[in-house]
């Protein structure tokens, strides 16, 4: 018999980063991390548009959790992207002003893009911009 102490994987209060949060798997992730009452989740999205609609639907899922919930998680985010260095750096900054003692607990990196064309097909810069948000 296996005993799992259930508390080790507890994310009360702490910090997390999801990124590609605002879609697809990210913004699953993001929904599941809710009810892991974490302090704060941190999204972050390509475009401002789908990061605000994301955190204003994330909101609206923890404001119905909070029935049976001691403390409201709080959300946040930024639109950035992550395959430039500059990107990284802003999102580095942004966890840091936003997760207490600037100290970030979990990160997600789930972020990813792709070109629909056979490799074969692509340019060298679509390639590159494949490898440098994706690996």
């Amino acid at each position: 018999e296996v005993l799992i102490n259930m508390n080790r994987w507890s994310l009360e209060n702490k910090c997390i980063l999801i990124t590609g949060a605002s879609r697809g798997i990210g913004f699953g992730v993001a929904q599941a991390a809710l009810k892991l009452q974490p302090a704060k989740i941190i999204i972050c999205s390509s475009t401002q548009e789908h990061l605000h609609h994301a955190i204003l639907e994330l909101e609206k899922i923890n404001n119905n959790q909070q029935n049976n919930k001691k403390v409201p998680v709080s959300i946040t985010g930024m639109a950035c992207d992550i395959s430039t260095e500059d990107g990284r750096s802003a999102l580095v900054e942004f966890c840091n002003q936003n997760c207490a003692d600037g100290r970030l607990d979990v990160l997600v990196n789930n972020v990813g893009m792709n070109v629909r064309k056979s490799i074969s097909e692509q340019t060298p810069e679509e390639y590159d911009k494949i490898m440098r948000t994706n690996v």
